[in-house]
Parts: C-alpha cells; structure tokens; sequence
C-alpha cells in the first residue's frame, strides 16, 4: 500500500472501504455528461438565428436534437453490452473520444461558406457525440455502485444523473447569451467543444473502472450474465412497469427541454425568457435531486418518493397547458419549476430503485434499457409534436408580433395540442409507477451481512 492509499478511518476485520478518488472519478464523469448534454441542445433556444444561418427550416432544427434519440436507441444495447462486458474506464474512454470528436467535426466544419454543408456538418458532429451519448447515461448506476458505499450511493447517483439536466439547461441559457446574432456561432461552437476535450484529456488520463477493493457487499457480488439478465428483467413485473413509466417521464422531459425554444416562441416569448424557463427548471431541479437524495441515502423510502414526484409532475403539466400563452411569464416560471422539482427528483430516485428492483443484475444494464426507451419514445413525441404544430404566428426577436412580411419577423407555431398529448401522456406514466409493489432486493442483500466501512486516500 502507498502512502496516499493509508487509511484515514480505521476499519474492522471485514470492513469495505472508499477512496477519497471515488470524487473525481464522479467528477469527470459529471463533466462528460454535461458536455455531451451541452452539445445535444446547442441550438435548440435559438430558433430564428439557426434557420437564417443554416438556410433551413425548423424540421433541421428539431434533427440536431433527434439525432442524439434516434442514434442513442441502436446504440443503446452496444453501450449496455460494453459496460456488462468490459467496464467502466474501457467504456468512458471510447464513449469520450466520440463526444470530442463530434464536437470538433461542428465547429470546423463552420468554416465552409456554404450554409448547407455547414449544416451537414452540424449534423454529422452531432451524430457522432450522440454514439457516446448511451454510456454516458448508463454509468451513474454503475460508478455508485463501484465507488460508493451504502449511505453515499444514493447521492452519487443523483450528482451524476442530474448532470445531464444541467447540462441542457445550461446550453439553454448559455446558447442565446453567446449567440445574439449569426455572427457569433462559430464562437458558440468553440465554447460548447471545450467540456468535451477537457473530459476527454483527464479521462485517458486518470478514469478507472473501480477501487482496489470494493466499498459494499453488492460491489463485490458477481453479476448475472448478458442473456440470463435480459430473461430475468423481462419477466419482472416491477421493473416492467418501472420501465413504463419511468421511460415515458424521461422521454417526456427530454422531449420539452428539447422543443422549449419552440412550444414557447410561438406565444411570444423571447430566446432570453426560454432560457429563463430553462434555468427555473434547473435550479428548482437541483433543489428536488438534492432532498430526494439526502432522504434515498437516510430512509431508502424509493417507491414513494417516485409516486409522489410523479404526481407533482402531472399537476405540473396541467398548469403548462394554462400558462403557455402570452404574457403568463410568471405562470410559466412556476410550471418550470415544478416540473423541475418532480423530474429531478424521480431521476436519480428511479436509477436506485430500478437497481434495487433487479439485483443482481448489472446496474448499468437494467437502467440501459430504460434510457434506450425513453430515446426510443422521445423521437415519437418530437415528431407527434411537429405532426401537432397548430396555426402560424409572427415576432420579431423582441417578442413583439409582427405581419407575415416583416423583414425582421419570424414565423414560429403554437402548439395547444403538443401540450395535452404531454399531459395525457405523463398521466399514463403516474398510473404506471403508482402500480409498483417490490421488494428492495440490493438493500436486502447488504443487510444480511455485517461490516464496516473506511476511507482511503487514492
């Protein structure tokens, strides 16, 4: 043993031990996740300037998001298979390299002259970030498990599972702040590739897939192999259910975040005030992920934490139908909010409680699956969304409406319809997890032994 792995707490006989290293393997993958969320919704609050630059129109607009979806489902089952098979490190390097990657193939390919075959390019990059995308989201599970202990797994996982919310709220806001005229997206598109290459460098560098020894009696359980696992979840009923609902809540969240730009444009909102959505969608986000984790690691109370959230999520919706409409700034900052409190909380609360439901199956195959359905589900409300567009309006970049023939207009879509799919479409999600009944299987497991736990540096 080195000098930097000596213990700070002792530890008895049969004790499990953390490393004080267990934080920056968190911290890069937190990293990482914001950075390939950043890239996945760079243009989405810039709606007029992306059409103007690219010569498009909002259908191309909508592709930069769906291309993360679309790619993420097909590669979904290899990012399973990878991290099942061979493990964190060899996983987040490949999955690094390709999020870097795609960010570089954006912001160079922005010195062609061409508006078509810069948006080809755009494309193309953001193909390749979204093949990184299904390790990314499957890890959080996983590197708790590895890394933490039983009264941190809880917390780890909601740090790592909220980074991805965090990091598309923060091109939200980050986008519009940069991006005041065509002029400025290629600076865009270098300040956005920078996390990427960053995380790219300290994961090569210093990213492992677990501790030299492990910090809990699950970590160090021999997990059931690939086929064997995927009979047992389908035969499950909790975790089908949980799948359901589960799914449905993210591809319901990803697909708003996705289109906020857009549901709200149409009612005259400016890109400054979708960023605001944005940010109170974040900020009251963060404060539910971080009650919710503090009360998972104390109580273990997973399965009412998740209904409860789930109510508040479909009151949430019901209020968005009635605050998207002209001048309910205030209204529509209290639906962000609550939507953020429910679906930043039921995030980390559902990743738990889908390991708990199917131990000891892989952590990072069990909740593989219900990312690669909630992107499956996302691209389907994305297109229901456009399919559900209603009449065509016309602002200015201010917010004011303008005629049809305003050289300084755009046209945007309201989307009343859109909004009552969303909620309908998370009522059916609520009825789902409030039918779970299931035993807390890794708990159970933990529980029948008997051990202490110590931290090490290293």
């Amino acid at each position: 043993m080195t000098e930097e792995d000596a213990p700070l707490m002792a530890s008895g006989k049969d004790g499990y031990r953390v490393y004080s290293s267990r934080w920056s393997m968190l911290g890069m993958l937190v990293l990482l996740q914001m950075s390939n969320a950043m890239l996945w919704l760079s243009f989405a609050p810039i709606v007029g300037i992306f059409q103007d630059y690219y010569d498009c129109d909002v259908i191309m607009l909508d592709m930069t998001s769906l291309l993360f979806m679309i790619v993420s489902v097909p590669l979904g089952f290899a990012g399973t298979y990878i991290l099942n098979r061979f493990g964190l490190r060899y996983s987040m390097v490949i999955a690094a390299c390709l999020n870097a990657t795609g960010a570089l193939i954006r912001y160079f390919g922005d010195y062609s002259p061409d508006p078509q075959q810069r948006l080809t390019m755009i494309l193309v990059g953001q193909a390749v970030a979204a093949a990184s995308q299904p390790v990314f989201l499957d890890s959080p599970t996983l590197l708790a498990a590895r890394w933490f202990g039983e009264s941190e797994r809880a917390v780890a996982n909601t740090i790592a599972s909220v980074a991805n919310p965090v990091g598309m709220a923060v091109a939200s806001i980050l986008t519009p702040s940069i991006v005041t005229s065509s002029s400025h997206m290629r600076d865009m598109l270098l300040i956005m590739a920078a996390p990427a290459l960053i995380g790219l460098v300290l994961v090569v560098l210093f990213f492992k897939s677990k501790p030299p020894t492990p910090p809990s009696a699950s970590a160090h359980e021999v997990h059931t192999s690939y086929l064997d696992a995927i009979k047992q979840l389908a035969s499950n009923k909790a975790y089908i259910l949980l799948l359901i609902g589960f799914s449905v809540g993210i591809a319901l969240v990803s697909a708003m975040t996705s289109l906020l730009g857009q549901l709200t444009a149409g009612e005259g909102y400016t890109a400054d005030q979708a960023g605001f959505f944005g940010l109170a969608l974040v900020g009251a986000g963060l404060i539910g992920a971080g009650v919710a984790g503090a009360i998972l690691d104390k109580y273990h109370c997973f399965l009412t934490i998740m209904k409860t959230v789930f109510v508040i999520a479909s009151g949430a919706l019901v209020l968005l139908i009635f605050a998207d409409e002209p001048d309910r700034f205030p209204m529509m900052m209290v639906a962000c909010c609550l939507l953020g409190v429910a679906a930043f909380a039921a995030l980390p609360t559902g990743l738990e409680l889908c390991v708990e439901i199917t131990y000891p199956i892989n952590e990072g195959l069990s909740t593989g699956f219900i990312w690669i359905f909630s992107q499956a589900l996302g691209v389907v409300l994305i297109l229901t969304t456009n399919a559900l567009k209603g009449a065509e309006v016309y602002y200015d970049d201010h917010g004011n409406p303008v005629e049809h023939d305003d050289p300084n207009g755009h046209v945007y879509n309201r989307y009343p319809k859109a909004l009552y799919m969303f909620a309908g479409v998370t009522g059916i999600a609520t009825v789902s997890v409030l039918c779970i009944q299931t035993r807390y299987k890794r708990l159970e497991a933990e529980r029948g032994i008997t051990y202490e736990v110590s931290v090490q540096d290293g």
